[in-house]
């Protein structure tokens, strides 16, 4: 619904700037040792997910509708993709820093 009142480039722009103050408030919960702080944090997160569907919505208008199912098909690609670096980071990040005891 709120792409339909808006338009598609507002709920992509709150989304940015919605996941982008839940990352900045996440670095400074992380200074205060209380992990029960992140959980609000999680809603803002899924709240800024809400740009996801849009820029989809964006993409989808810019190809033609011979061209629709490359575009769905290199957008599970990158998705793919984008998820086991994330995974690999993660495991690279996190490992040294649980072995430090650093939770």
């Amino acid at each position: 619904p709120i792409v339909r009142w808006y338009g598609e480039l507002p709920p992509i722009k709150w989304g940015y700037v919605l996941t982008t103050i839940a990352y900045a408030v996440l670095v400074a919960v992380s200074y205060t040792g209380m992990p029960l702080l992140v959980l609000p944090i999680m809603i803002l997160l899924a709240l800024g997910a809400i740009s996801n569907p849009a820029q989809n919505a964006v993409a989808v208008l810019c190809v033609g509708p011979d061209e629709q199912g490359k575009l769905q098909a290199s957008l599970g690609c990158l998705d793919v993709i984008g998820k086991t670096i994330a995974a690999l980071l993660v495991f690279v990040v996190w490992e040294p820093t649980a072995r430090q005891g650093n939770f």
